[in-house]
């Protein structure tokens, strides 16, 4: 299973370009150390980026920098086998595993130079210790001191838990959904134990003291109005990103059916599990914490359901379809599972065919540019906030050109200046014209890059802009990404 886990996951590594985001963790990870670990400069914390940090040292290839989150990946699995196994059987921990080996949504993020794999991992690590709590004292937890909590499974709980905290802030969604374990276990024994209750609380206020840090510095970053960009989902489309994220994909118009398969599968785990309080109400408050509860954190705060924000769910959710198949007949349960799982080896399969990644092709046009731009041709970004990820395809002298960007909100062209750095390119943007005319400018051929500007009247406006002195005569279009080439209008009537 895991070598399966590790073919699906390492094949194709470093095939695709790094795209905006994954340039973000380039320019995040060559910060100092005294930066990554004190200032508020990314509402990501800093242990992932400390990692890339390090490699860094050796290599900045994109199978390389992706190589943390493919390990994650595999561990992962292997942690939530283990908890499985002491939850409910080697079967039902056999069903997780196959599952989660064949996720659409935890290989793409396996194959990404972000830190939502290594999260989940550290997430799983820390269900295993309580997996382990559960399965050590299952009917009498009265006595249970600091030391026996940390013994049983309590410290691996909290080291998960921390380096959790420290890889990813959605980790407090699952901080919040394993009190309900706590609770659950305490109440299960039908006693007042005071010694549990005390060693339960000193561990996460160890965790909190240590995590404080960081947390103050992401309080800082948030009041500085930086995590303003992602929108609210509505309740249907938050419904089919849960769907996803939690399934099988296959590509084909089967998803559906299931997509009910394992809602259905889903809910009879939950139920084979009723006699069993503790982890039956864990594993619901997972499922909850790591859906509804973030989609409605966004109608009280800035918004945070996204596709990677709710991966650590599926964790939970194929548990519960891995406890429900084990439960079933055992001829129908080897046949459900071989449905679902030859289901998801096809989906592997079209992932890797098709390209199903969010991430865009940056390498192609910034190669094709290097290829036929002149030394006077100038660079035109549509989205200001990609260019990064273009130059950093484009060799040094390349990169020390003219380039323009385009202010949606002042309809006007913005002028950059390229700053390169040992490991990233920055363009410092400004309304100000630096120096060079616009007959040296309306002399030159322009290359606009297209990538996801919403703005269609911010599109039309630059385009009215362009063809004042500009036509455009070929357009190269890349996955995410559309490479025009506009010369001068003068030259054209010639």
């Amino acid at each position: 299973m895991c070598l399966l886990a590790g073919i699906i996951r390492f094949y194709g590594l470093g095939g695709a370009s790094f795209w905006a985001d994954e340039i973000f963790t380039l320019k995040f990870s060559s910060l100092p150390w005294s930066t990554l670990w004190v200032s508020a400069y990314d509402a990501t914390p800093p242990l992932y980026f400390s990692i890339i940090h390090l490699m860094l040292g050796v290599g900045e290839g994109e199978g390389w920098l992706r190589l943390p989150s493919a390990l994650a990946g595999v561990m992962t699995i292997v942690f939530v086998y283990l908890a499985v196994v002491k939850l409910a059987g080697s079967r039902a921990a056999l069903a997780t595993g196959l599952l989660l080996t064949v996720s659409i949504a935890n290989i793409e993020y396996s194959q990404e130079a972000r830190a939502y794999a290594l999260a989940c991992m550290w997430i799983a690590m820390s269900f295993l210790g309580l997996a382990a709590l559960s399965e050590r004292w299952a009917d009498d937890a009265a006595g249970v001191g600091f030391r026996a909590l940390l013994a049983g499974g309590g410290a691996v709980y909290g080291i998960g838990l921390l380096a959790g905290l420290y890889s990813h802030n959605l980790a407090v969604f699952y901080w919040l959904a394993a009190q309900f374990f706590f609770l659950g276990w305490w109440l299960s024994t039908f006693r007042f134990s005071r010694g549990l209750l005390t060693s339960w609380f000193v561990l996460n206020l160890l965790v909190l003291i240590l995590w404080l840090p960081w947390l103050r510095a992401s309080l800082q970053f948030i009041e500085q109005g930086r995590w303003v960009w992602l929108e609210q989902y509505d309740f249907g489309r938050a419904l089919q990103t849960w769907r996803r994220v939690n399934g099988i994909e296959t590509g084909y118009s089967l998803d559906a059916l299931i997509d009910w398969l394992v809602i259905a599968l889903t809910a009879w785990g939950l139920f084979c599990l009723r006699k069993r309080m503790t982890i039956a109400l864990t594993l619901l408050a997972m499922l909850l914490f790591s859906s509804l509860v973030m989609w409605l954190y966004g109608f009280v705060a800035e918004p945070v359901f996204m596709r990677r924000s709710v991966l650590w769910g599926s964790l939970f959710s194929l548990m519960l379809v891995g406890i429900g198949i084990s439960h079933l007949p055992p001829l129908v349960g080897r046949v459900v599972l071989i449905g679902l799982f030859g289901a998801g080896l096809v989906g592997s399969f079209n992932y890797h065919r098709y390209g199903w990644a969010e991430n865009d092709d940056w390498r192609s046009p910034a190669q094709l540019f290097a290829e036929q731009a002149g030394a006077d041709d100038v660079l035109l970004f549509r989205t200001t906030w990609q260019a990064p990820a273009f130059l950093h395809y484009l060799d040094q002298p390349q990169v020390r050109r003219r380039v323009l960007g385009w202010s949606c909100t002042t309809q006007q062209p913005l002028f950059g200046q390229v700053h390169a750095r040992q490991h990233f390119s920055r363009v410092a943007w400004s309304e100000q014209n630096p120096g060079w005319d616009d007959t040296t400018l309306t002399a030159a051929t322009v290359w606009v890059v297209h990538n996801e500007c919403p703005d269609a009247a911010g599109i039309e406006a630059s385009d009215s802009f362009l063809q004042q002195h500009w036509t455009q005569v070929s357009s190269h279009g890349f996955k995410g990404v559309v490479l025009n080439r506009w010369v001068p209008r003068q030259a054209v009537l010639e």
